[in-house]
């Protein structure tokens, strides 16, 4: 399995930073415009499917999102599940598992860490990339749409203060 990491300081409160990433909304506004992204559905663990992106996604909940690159071609979708969500006074994470889209197999664990008056995002993703697709090719795109969304994460919440990656 391939891996990859990105980590960035956010100039916000961890209650911040973690409400922000539990709703469609803050998945859209890390999503680069250009890709069009939509949700088009979110199956809570209890309740109907709908598509109102300011609810909180529990444990259990089935996201499907798709995306149309430039605004050309067939929509791609790529559903997930958030399999584990778990708050604490100085760190939280959430886990969601790919179900169906263009990676066999996609695990992403975004984790948040209080420091000081600052939060540490942190995204690592477990990943396969589709056969004969080089895993250099997969981990270039994870770099060029990681860099936007940590940039966006930091304009969010107005912080230009970034963390350097460690793997």
């Amino acid at each position: 399995m391939a891996q990859f990491h990105k980590k960035t300081a956010v100039d916000a409160s961890l209650k911040s930073v973690w409400e922000f990433h539990s709703t469609g909304h803050g998945l859209l506004q890390l999503t680069p415009s250009i890709l069009s992204p939509r949700i088009d559905r979110i199956k809570p663990p209890n309740g109907p499917a709908h598509a109102d992106i300011s609810q909180t996604l529990t444990e259990g909940t089935k996201i499907v999102l798709s995306v149309q690159p430039a605004v050309v071609g067939p929509r791609i979708t790529w559903e997930a599940e958030i399999t584990e969500r778990n708050y604490a006074e100085d760190q939280a994470h959430f886990i969601d598992i790919a179900t169906n889209g263009l990676l066999p197999v996609w695990k992403h664990r975004h984790q948040f860490i209080a420091q000081d008056d600052t939060t540490v995002a942190i995204d690592h993703i477990t990943y396969e990339p589709p056969p004969a697709v080089p895993t250099a090719f997969v981990r270039a795109g994870l770099s060029i749409g990681f860099v936007y969304r940590h940039h966006r994460l930091r304009s969010v919440f107005d912080a230009p203060s970034s963390v350097p990656d460690h793997k």
